[in-house]
């Protein structure tokens, strides 16, 4: 780094900073983001914030991003951090953090070669391996992560620091600083959002830093100097810089004075690049025009192609680096003390001669040795397009996205396809490949990288490229592209219709044995399902019938999986969905995996298998991690954490909330993983989240349908914020729609709809003689909108322990809406059993929570309140849940109950658990197991459970059995005997 400069003023912001390093000591993370106009003094004061913790023994990872570093390199500034670490910190303490690293410290990467930070790793993989190297530091005590000029961050890094954000946690000694310019930030630039999003971050601190006064910059201009300055001079230095203390440094040091505009940045700048000699302006030239650190190397080599002489070139590196205008960093390479430098000297060249210089360096790339054909790839891409050459930009960016694809960066790959698509019509027809194709790669890639509205531009042109009456199967496959992108509202506003689905079949009509003719068909019926279009059924079977002749699997998945969505509720659909998802799995199409595994986990809940959607969403999940796709993480991370919220898996989605939130798509998928945000920051207490992640996600997702997560997480944050008319407003508005298109999910809405009514008519949300309908009318007329046809909370199967739980609840909180007191015990001990045996752990809670209360006013029902209760609390604690556990402790000591927690476990997830060696039992019969062990009667373990004695006789029975056994003493002699058994340890431990 640069020697140490004047910090005048920003006394806040210095508190700040050096008491976020006080918190880090104690355990308490903090980040903090500062930001101004250029040269405004974010640099010195991480510096100043570095030269603290590093006194003070903290690990220091400092990094900076380079301008050209977003098109070029991924990860920079942590690998940079981590190399500048290791250096400064000696072998032994390489050592104690990362073991066996410090012998790799003399590889060309250092420390980031030798923690496995290569590229190969993918983007994902080395988000969790920096991400993980930061933790490492953080346990090893205080840690500092500085990155500045987040501006030019690449998107890669951006991954990293949301993710280390979204994952700072009491205990942590860490402290993050981060800085970038605001003046960089035009419209469209991808900072936007990623700010955006960290706004939404609960506590984070931000500084914008303002220009210095007049006195500030005299104490400055005198500091710089050693020596007082007169007024005059200040008044000349204030009067150019404008408080700008980059340019007040520059000015002092120039003694007042500098050749332009008065105040004008770059003038200043330039004033100590024009009093470098010729050759020293010329190589620093170069170096501007590189737009990161150069190899001195590859600098004398270009200075050389550009007329230069070789020998001259290290004399008028060190003039500059002696005029503070370059520094040098890490193995010797060349580049500028302030990145102002570089985009201002750039400017200095003639409009002729920028073009020559990337020449020069496309054609060092094109003869460097030792390099890989990949990196290659990337640099040639980059130059021959700023050099305005075209063919061969085209031909590397081609490469270099061919290359991504086997890395599956697929965000690198979407951008070199990207300017591949912007450079194709420039690019003689015999020396590209179809463009239709390119178009329609170029548009999938970007979708999947997050970038949909780029893409949709791309399938237009590729659409307007091909003659539908000339190519009818080629105009088709891009048609069902661009629809199928509308039609899945991957913009967040939904924008197809069903006569471009249409359109795309009528192009197929010649062609009936086609694999166009039935992923048309295909795409249809999907469409048609979710806008209840009754003519959807008769099309998935159509396209299943012409998949089958035809035997290709991917037309099959596409065909079976939309025919699964026209059987939802039924086991033929979740046969139609596993069947698709098999044929899936045997092509490699990550759009294919993501649209079925989706429909998979619709199949599974339609029947009430929540465990096995989750598991499924897992396995896709980790398999869209592998794979880099980001709408992949995103799409199957946001089903899969709303599910384990569900089924009380809370640690883990709170993970996969924490990395989808990273990937920062301005996307439906964002939307979805900005509503699991909401849904867990609501269930868990903090309304400014909650509040922050809907109203994000409602930015991303304008529009929606029935079939959108955002509603349904709309109501239930609705209910959990204690706001149930908004509830009530939304059931009743998606009521019918709902009906039309998968009754099973909207029981759950009339399930929501009891509750919201009875939080109403308790008083959740004001007196109960508010404007509106009262609880009960509203609660009606929803009840209305459902029907009774098909009958509601039906299972659709021995399995469906789900559906059985929302009409246990709806019954129970409908009764509480109706205020019918002498039913609610029955009623809530019926849905602390259901909710329990679905797995449903947090409404498990508060329907004990309620049992309690309601026992509370029955004849010596404190014991068994107090019992419910303390099962309840356990519940509760164990997943987070704050309101609950406030509501519990609030009842408790109006009661004046001592509620104890007993030890509740959490639910295995797939409906049973080995108690037994070679015996497989459902949760609820090792639970009765578990009391008859205890020694305790039929009549005792029906009231801890909340059962009926008849139910544990029928679980006792089950277990007989099971078990061949004869009574129950024999029973639980067995379990005791097995549990003490090797044999069932090793069981257990395998």
């Amino acid at each position: 780094m640069d020697p140490p400069r004047p910090l005048v003023g920003r006394t806040a912001e210095q508190a700040h900073l050096r008491g976020a390093l006080d918190r880090a000591v104690a355990g308490e993370p903090t980040a903090t983001l500062l930001h101004g106009e250029p040269g405004i003094g974010k640099t010195t004061l991480l510096r100043d914030m570095v030269d603290q913790a590093t006194a003070r023994g903290f690990h220091v990872l400092f990094g900076q991003c380079l301008r050209f570093g977003a098109e070029v390199t991924t990860h920079l500034p942590f690998t940079q951090a981590f190399d500048r670490w290791a250096r400064g910190v000696g072998s032994e303490t390489v050592d104690r953090v990362f073991p066996g690293a410090a012998s790799g410290r003399g590889s060309p990467h250092s420390l980031g070669h030798t923690l496995g930070l290569a590229a190969e790793t993918g983007s994902q993989g080395m988000l969790f391996r920096l991400s993980g190297a930061v933790d490492q530091l953080a346990d090893d005590g205080p840690t500092l992560v500085v990155v500045d000029d987040l501006q030019w961050a690449d998107p890669s890094s951006l991954d990293v620091l949301s993710f280390i954000v979204a994952g700072l946690q009491r205990s942590q000694h860490l402290v993050l600083a981060l800085a970038y310019r605001d003046t960089e930030l035009g419209d469209g630039h991808p900072l936007h959002s990623w700010l955006a999003d960290l706004r939404r971050v609960k506590g984070i601190a931000r500084f914008q830093l303002a220009r210095l006064s007049f006195s500030e910059t005299e104490q400055l201009v005198v500091g710089l100097s050693g020596v007082p300055f007169d007024l005059a001079m200040s008044e000349r230095v204030f009067a150019r810089s404008e408080g700008n203390p980059y340019l007040s440094e520059l000015m002092a040091e120039g003694g007042g004075d500098a050749d332009g505009r008065q105040g004008g940045l770059a003038e200043a700048l330039l004033a100590s690049w024009h009093r470098l000699g010729p050759t020293a302006r010329a190589v620093t030239q170069l170096v501007s025009v590189a737009g990161r650190p150069v190899a001195f190397r590859v600098l004398q080599d270009l200075a050389v192609r550009r007329g230069l002489a070789g020998e001259e070139v290290a004399a008028a590196v060190s003039e500059s680096v002696g005029e503070g205008i370059t520094i040098l960093q890490g193995h010797g390479d060349v580049w500028f003390r302030h990145p102002l430098l570089a985009e201002v000297i750039v400017t200095t060249l003639l409009p002729w001669q920028l073009p020559e210089v990337h020449r020069a360096f496309a054609a060092v790339w094109e003869e460097a040795e030792d390099v890989s054909d990949d990196e290659r790839a990337t640099h040639l891409a980059l130059h021959y397009r700023a050099a305005g050459d075209a063919e061969p930009a085209f031909r590397w960016a081609l490469r270099a996205a061919d290359a991504a694809l086997r890395l599956r960066a697929i965000s690198e790959e979407a951008t070199h396809l990207a300017t591949a698509a912007e450079l194709v019509e420039a690019v003689p027809a015999e020396a590209r490949p179809a463009t239709p194709e390119l178009l329609t790669r170029a548009g999938r890639c970007l979708i999947a990288a997050g970038r949909p509205a780029l893409a949709l531009e791309l399938y237009a042109r590729a659409l307007s490229a091909v003659d539908p009456q000339e190519e009818p199967l080629r105009a088709c496959r891009v048609l069902m592209a661009l629809n199928f992108a509308l039609g899945t509202n991957v913009t967040g506003t939904a924008s197809a219709s069903v006569s471009d689905f249409q359109r795309a079949v009528a192009l197929t009509e010649l062609f009936p044995h086609s694999r166009e003719r039935v992923l048309a068909l295909a795409h249809l019926a999907n469409f048609e399902v979710f806008e209840g279009i009754d003519s959807g059924m008769h099309h998935a079977e159509e396209a299943v019938r012409l998949a089958e002749e035809l035997g290709e699997d991917d037309a099959l998945a596409w065909a079976l999986v939309v025919r699964a969505q026209t059987r939802w509720g039924t086991r033929a659909g979740v046969v139609d969905a596993e069947r698709a998802w098999a044929r899936a799995r045997a092509v490699d199409d990550t759009e294919l995996l993501i649209r079925v595994s989706v429909n998979v986990c619709n199949s599974y809940e339609s029947v009430g298998q929540l465990a096995a959607s989750a598991a499924l969403s897992r396995e896709v999940h980790a398999l869209m991690r592998e794979r880099g796709s980001a709408q992949g993480i995103s799409c199957t991370g946001a089903r899969a954490a709303l599910t384990l919220v569900q089924l009380g898996g809370w640690d883990e989605a709170r993970s996969v909330i924490r990395e989808t939130l990273a990937l920062r798509l301005d996307t439906r998928w964002g939307a979805a993983a900005r509503c699991g945000a909401a849904v867990l920051s609501a269930l868990e207490g903090d309304v400014a989240a909650a509040e922050a992640h809907l109203s994000r996600a409602k930015e991303l997702m304008p529009v929606s349908s029935m079939g959108d997560e955002f509603n349904l997480c709309e109501m239930i944050v609705a209910i959990e914020l204690g706001r149930p008319r908004r509830a009530l407003e939304l059931v009743e508005r998606w009521m019918t729609p709902s009906v039309a298109l998968d009754p099973a999910a909207a029981d759950q809405l009339l399930q929501l709809a009891a509750r919201a009514a009875a939080d109403l008519a308790e008083g959740a949300e004001g007196a109960s003689d508010a404007p509106g309908p009262t609880a009960i009318a509203w609660l009606q007329r929803i009840e209305s909108l459902r029907g009774d046809s098909p009958p509601r909370y039906v299972p659709s199967g021995p399995d469906d322990a789900l559906h059985p739980a929302w009409g246990a609840l709806f019954a129970a909180d409908r009764a509480r809406c109706h205020a019918e007191d002498r039913m609610m015990v029955p009623l809530w001990q019926a849905a602390a059993e259901a909710t329990h045996d679905a797995g449903l752990r947090l409404e498990h809670a508060r329907s004990l929570y309620l049992l309690g209360r309601s026992l509370l006013g029955e004849p010596k029902g404190r014991e068994q309140a107090a019992d419910a209760l303390g099962r309840a609390m356990a519940v509760a604690k164990e997943l987070g849940a704050a309101p609950v556990v406030a509501l519990i402790e609030q009842l408790a000591l109006q009661a004046h109950l001592v509620v104890l927690t007993p030890d509740v476990g959490e639910p295995s997830g797939d409906g049973s658990r080995d108690v037994l060696a070679g015996v497989t039992l459902t949760r609820r019969e090792a639970e009765v197991l578990d009391h008859l062990v205890a020694g305790e009667t039929y009549a005792q373990v029906a009231r801890r459970l909340f059962i009926s004695e008849k139910t544990v006789s029928s679980h006792v029975s089950s277990l007989l059995r099971k078990t061949g056994t004869t009574s129950r003493i024999a029973l639980a002699a067995l379990a005791v005997q097995s549990r003490s058994t090797p044999s069932d340890r090793l069981d257990r431990a395998t």
